[in-house]
């Protein structure tokens, strides 16, 4: 006897009665363990939109999913009419196979007054080898930097509140603070805090080093803070008139990284600790590690594996990893590797790309850490001297095997090529300043969206949890279903895999 085909509304009826166990198997089937590192085959992609687009309340298992492998994106609610497919399409930007968006962010012609703390600027600095940090909620700092033009090098600190429309507008200031550093460029900057939902909440920016005037390279340590908690304002939050440095002084007879520039700097979420590696010192290119403490104190951390003698390159911290790409090594050569610091172990290892197409080796190339999702590249200078395409790449979290991602994005709005940009990263947001085409220092502000036009930008909360079943809202614990359905593949039990897919396939 031939039975009927089932209609969509009964086959999704009996998805959702499946029980929590069955169901479980049929995630662990149709979303791969891969997805979290953003190492998903075509017939895996091709599996998780069939899953996603099966039913709504199958999309939303996807958006609990992607939120909860990658933190940053719980801040994402869905537009209204992009329910049923806005997790897919922000997936397929991740996984290169759509477009992401750059966007200038321009300065507005309006005259704002100058205070005793500020002054509003009306034209950007034009700036190489300076830094910025995003502060959340579109607010920015950069520092430092040289002029090619004056030949001067600054140790100006500028804000930069940018506002969401349908386009990008900047204010910038120029703050004044009663102490700061030596001048500098080439140096790194950090940002460290506390929930950058918190709009009151104490940001900190940590610069260490970079090259001065001259010949000369420092080896100094400060730290920018936007507000003081003993300076509260009347109305309950932190004005941007209370932005202070203060130097990071070592306690007497311990050690500390020597003066160096063009080397790497990078937050580790999970410990509150910088991490810095390499650069070029006066004896030239350095290999060694440092993690600077929550207490402001520096600590040499002791690697073992690969030794990795880089300058001119660019990294950050994925998960618990260090990752490192491209640059020079101690003969001034530029390295097509990418190398890893599991920050637990402290091992350096040598990462295999698998892939042909990747990020082609350069030097003084921008890179920032996309929260849990990547570390994003961007420019730089390639072995042949010419400066690379302005084609962002995304390398996901770091295992044995993985490669850079280029991003698609729209040719005829992106930035010109450069080297000796910033970028950091707010959310899905990440910000790119100045650096040098090869005639001229550059004062541009760009931004380079992850995130699809199918989320509401004035959204604070990701709605991705509105799970319309409760058991869907455990899916996440992949492991425990994947371990079950391998079990009943080895032939304990009645056999949930064949019954999934049987379920999914209309039997």
């Amino acid at each position: 006897m031939q039975h009927p085909e089932p209609t969509a509304s009964c086959a999704r009826s009996r998805l959702l009665n499946l029980p929590d166990q069955l169901l479980g198997a049929v995630a662990a089937c149709l979303v791969p363990i891969s997805l979290r590192q953003l190492h998903v085959s075509s017939a895996e992609w091709q599996a998780v939109r069939d899953f996603a687009m099966s039913a709504r309340e199958m999309h939303d298992v996807l958006g609990k999913v992607l939120c909860e492998a990658f933190p940053t994106l719980a801040a994402l609610r869905p537009s209204q009419a992009f329910e049923r497919t806005c997790w897919l399409r922000l997936l397929a930007v991740l996984l290169g196979k759509d477009k992401a968006r750059w966007q200038r962010v321009m300065l507005p012609s309006a005259k704002r007054a100058r205070t005793a703390q500020t002054t509003p600027l009306q034209l950007a600095p034009s700036l190489s080898g300076a830094t910025i940090c995003a502060f959340g909620r579109g607010s920015l700092v950069i520092f430092g930097g040289r002029s090619s033009a004056s030949g001067q090098t600054s140790n100006i600190v500028y804000r930069v509140q940018v506002f969401w429309t349908t386009t990008g507008l900047a204010q910038w200031d120029e703050l004044h603070c009663e102490e700061r550093p030596p001048a500098r460029c080439y140096h790194t900057a950090v940002c460290r805090a506390g929930s950058r939902q918190d709009a009151n909440a104490d940001f900190e920016m940590v610069v260490f080093g970079g090259a001065g005037d001259g010949d000369l390279l420092h080896s100094d340590s400060w730290c920018f803070n936007l507000a003081d908690k003993g300076h509260d304002h009347p109305g309950g939050k932190h004005p941007w008139n209370l932005a202070r440095w203060r130097s990071l002084q070592q306690p007497a007879g311990s050690s500390k990284p020597l003066a160096r520039s063009l080397h790497v700097c990078a937050f580790h979420a999970s410990t509150g600790r910088v991490v810095l590696h390499g650069g070029l010192g006066n004896a030239g290119t350095m290999a060694d590690t440092w993690l600077l403490d929550t207490d402001g104190t520096w600590v040499e951390l002791l690697t073992s594996g690969a030794v990795v003698a880089r300058a001119h390159h660019c990294g950050g911290v994925v998960r618990d990893f260090l990752l490192v790409f491209s640059g020079h090594d101690a003969s001034l050569l530029t390295m097509h590797s990418v190398c890893s610091l599991h920050l637990s172990t402290h091992v350096w290892q040598e990462v295999t790309l698998r892939d042909s197409i990747t990020a082609s080796p350069r030097i003084d190339a921008a890179a920032c850490s996309i929260q849990g999702i990547g570390l994003l590249i961007f420019g730089g200078i390639g072995i042949d001297y010419e400066f690379e395409s302005s084609e962002p790449w995304l390398m996901p979290e770091c295992d044995s095997e993985c490669a850079p991602r280029r991003l698609v994005h729209p040719k005829q709005t992106a930035p010109c090529q450069r080297a000796c940009c910033s970028v950091s990263a707010d959310g899905l947001r990440v910000y790119m300043f100045g650096g040098f085409d090869g005639q001229q220092d550059l004062n541009d502000l760009w931004c380079l969206n992850l995130s699809p036009p199918c989320f509401d930008e004035r959204a604070g909360i990701s709605q991705c949890g509105s799970i319309h079943k409760p058991t869907l809202s455990h899916l996440w614990e992949l492991r425990r279903f994947h371990s079950f359905v391998h079990q009943k593949k080895a032939g304990d039990g009645p056999g949930y895999q064949n019954c999934a897919e049987n379920l999914v396939s209309g039997a």
